[in-house]
């Protein structure tokens, strides 16, 4: 229930953002607010069924923010990072820019979300090799990053050769433009 509340919030306020103000701050806003409604009402929601006791013990929460702050400000600053590029376009160049360069990024997030899905159940490898063998441990990363360039090097080498038509076959014959960005962000993923 609570997240079909949070679906229908976020489809309505984003339409009436676009329609009513039509611009990039406005469905930030409508976005944000969709959340903080979820938030809400789940948290109401959540008050029916738990009755938690809320209560500040400075002995466990000092160690926790010791550790969690750190994590949360470079969350901010990767998250700021990740992003920078779309709203420094938004700022130099016009919204259909903006948006042959986002669809184009699709492939490089794609691309990222692979990579987590790859390297996630390594850690626990890598966590053991650190603590009992670090030499085979470099060994272990320098092989890696051997195959992953053995594997994108031809995948930036030809990308050239089909990216405005990947771009085409994937949303549209409006986003063939893209290629060239699709080639940059290619050898970006190198």
């Amino acid at each position: 229930l609570s997240s079909g509340l949070y679906a229908l919030a976020h489809v309505l306020g984003v339409a009436a953002a676009l329609r009513v103000w039509g611009s990039l701050p406005a469905v930030f806003a409508a976005y944000l607010l969709a959340n903080v409604l979820y938030a809400v009402f789940a948290f109401r929601l959540s008050l029916r069924c738990l009755r938690p006791r809320f209560q500040i013990r400075r002995s466990v929460l000092a160690p926790l923010l010791k550790v969690a702050a750190p994590i949360g400000v470079g969350t901010l600053f990767v998250t700021l990072n990740t992003r920078a590029d779309v709203f420094l376009l938004a700022w130099l160049q016009s919204d259909t820019a903006v948006g042959l360069y986002s669809a184009a990024f699709r492939f490089y997030d794609l691309g990222a979300v692979l990579a987590v899905i790859v390297a996630t159940p390594l850690f626990p490898i890598f966590a053991e090799l650190a603590t009992r063998d670090r030499a085979a441990l470099k060994r272990l990363y320098v092989r890696i990053h051997e195959w992953l360039a053995i594997l994108l090097l031809p995948v930036a080498l030809l990308t050239p050769l089909v990216s405005s038509d990947v771009m085409a076959l994937a949303f549209g014959d409006r986003f063939r433009p893209a290629g060239p960005v699709l080639d940059a962000l290619a050898w970006a993923a190198v």
